[in-house]
């Protein structure tokens, strides 16, 4: 199940020196936020990994998939109507496996912290 264009849609992509990414609006009206937890709903961490792993989808425009999360440190709680930025610092890449650290912020809200790995499929 592919969450972009439906849980959430990318909006401006940017260049930070090395690092590079993009900010994302989510969608609050999502059948995720009517289950976790109706009436306070917040963004699942399994939703901002997998958010993460279709972002390099797109920016790399080939399939992945992931192979393993060696860190996730959720800071903060992402609300539906946060639009937070998505930051990539890519470690290792090559034909067959991309290795990355990804910031999940907002100014100085730092909401998330990962390091992915990814395969090519």
């Amino acid at each position: 199940m592919t969450l972009i264009d439906d849980f959430f849609s990318i909006g401006q992509w940017f260049t930070e020196g090395d690092d590079w990414g993009c900010s994302i609006k989510l969608n609050p009206e999502h059948i995720i936020y009517k289950a976790h937890f109706p009436g306070s709903p917040v963004t699942p961490g399994a939703c901002v990994i997998e958010i993460a792993t279709e972002i390099l989808e797109k920016k790399y425009q080939t399939p992945l998939r992931l192979v393993a999360v060696t860190k996730a440190r959720f800071k903060q709680v992402i609300l539906p109507t946060d639009e937070p930025n998505f930051v990539f610092k890519i470690k290792q890449i090559d034909d067959q496996q991309l290795t990355t650290n990804v910031s999940v912020q907002s100014g100085e809200v730092l909401f998330a912290q990962l390091a992915l790995t990814c395969k090519r499929q």
